[in-house]
């Protein structure tokens, strides 16, 4: 079989959860496929170092009109270089000179549109309608965001792949001596670990208002945020702002739990991260976080914040269910890999050469 060349939209390699995809999927790809090469279109330069990858010019910011409309022409630059794009969104420019591969990661605009714009979410719409219609394949990252998506556009279930991802490998289970150290550095004993985001649905509050309940009865408990703060500061929580990779995993491995109530998930992929880390996790129940956690976690309907912290306090007061969510965490992220993701993508691409 001639070795495939695929052109990946790149302009977000390492930032946010599609460059992470993006970014591991990519060095994936180049792993399982010896004969495969990537063009990575906008990627920074530090990208090319990967074998058989190639960084091009691909300028346009995300989600802009410029990319709409003027993304197909820059793409088309390599048409003779490549066999299919491979877009990792839904945000496909207006016109593409060969075949491609969306994924769509989620369809959050769609399920809570009262938390967008109103013009934003029919803008998305038509943006998506028209890409799923031209796509040679579509990804989904979980079984329930394929089933939003069918949902949705009925006529696209024939096209639609269910691929999932994984926690990266820098989220492994931590030494103690680092941990205390880490720990000692930042003032912590015992704390709870949520995330903030300047997105309605992440619901950081539900974290916070289960963690008031509790701190009346465990007075050492502290909690801390990690992520951009999207509401004013709140006495007594400690916001740690963007942390790096390995101040993610250290906070993950010296966490009494994780907390993640979100409304919506396409993934999850702090739930993994957390769980790779050895930290027990209290996820919400519902969209893709059901299968992601797999009865690894313990679960609560996203709103019930009474729920919530009897689910941390459980973890605090009981030994025996800390270890058990540990090592069943632990088997849960394992059973994921970036490896077996890029396995399954290269199917699918071969899939839109042959019907391209």
């Amino acid at each position: 079989m001639t070795p495939l060349r695929i052109a990946v939209d790149a302009r977000l390699w390492g930032k946010t959860g599609i460059g992470r995809y993006v970014c591991e999927l990519c060095r994936h790809l180049l792993l399982v496929d010896d004969g495969l090469h990537l063009l990575l279109m906008g990627a920074p330069a530090s990208a090319a170092a990967e074998d058989r990858a190639e960084v091009v010019d691909f300028s346009a910011r995300p989600y802009s009109l410029k990319e709409m409309l003027c993304g197909g022409r820059m793409a088309g630059r390599y048409r003779s270089r490549v066999g299919l794009y491979h877009f990792p969104h839904y945000n496909v420019p207006v016109f593409s000179p060969l075949p491609f591969v969306m994924t769509v990661q989620d369809l959050i605009h769609f399920k809570f549109p009262g938390m967008f714009p109103g013009l934003k979410v029919g803008v998305a719409r038509k943006v998506l309608r028209r890409a799923a219609r031209r796509a040679a394949r579509i990804m989904t990252p979980s079984a329930s965001t394929r089933n939003d998506l069918v949902d949705m556009l009925p006529w696209s279930a024939e096209k639609i792949d269910v691929v999932p991802y994984a926690a990266s490998a820098c989220f492994h289970a931590g030494d103690p001596d680092e941990i205390q150290h880490m720990k000692s550095q930042l003032g912590l004993d015992r704390y709870v670990l949520g995330m903030c985001a300047r997105k309605p649905y992440k619901n950081e509050e539900a974290v916070i208002e289960a963690f008031r309940i509790l701190s009346g009865r465990h007075r050492d408990l502290q909690l801390v945020l990690v992520g951009p703060v999207a509401t004013a500061r709140q006495p007594g929580i400690r916001y740690a702002g963007h942390v790096s990779d390995e101040e993610l995993r250290l906070l993950y491995c010296g966490a009494a739990c994780f907390v993640f109530p979100s409304l919506y998930e396409g993934f999850g992929l702090p739930v993994l991260e957390a769980m790779a880390c050895g930290c027990p996790v209290v996820c919400s129940t519902g969209s893709s976080l059901d299968e992601v956690s797999g009865g690894a976690a313990l679960q609560t309907p996203a709103r019930d914040i009474e729920g919530i912290a009897q689910a941390i306090e459980g973890i605090l007061e009981s030994a025996e269910l800390r270890e058990d969510l540990i090592a069943r965490g632990l088997a849960r992220a394992a059973s994921f890999s970036w490896r077996e993701t890029a396995r399954r993508a290269l199917q699918v691409y071969e899939r839109a050469c042959r019907s391209g």
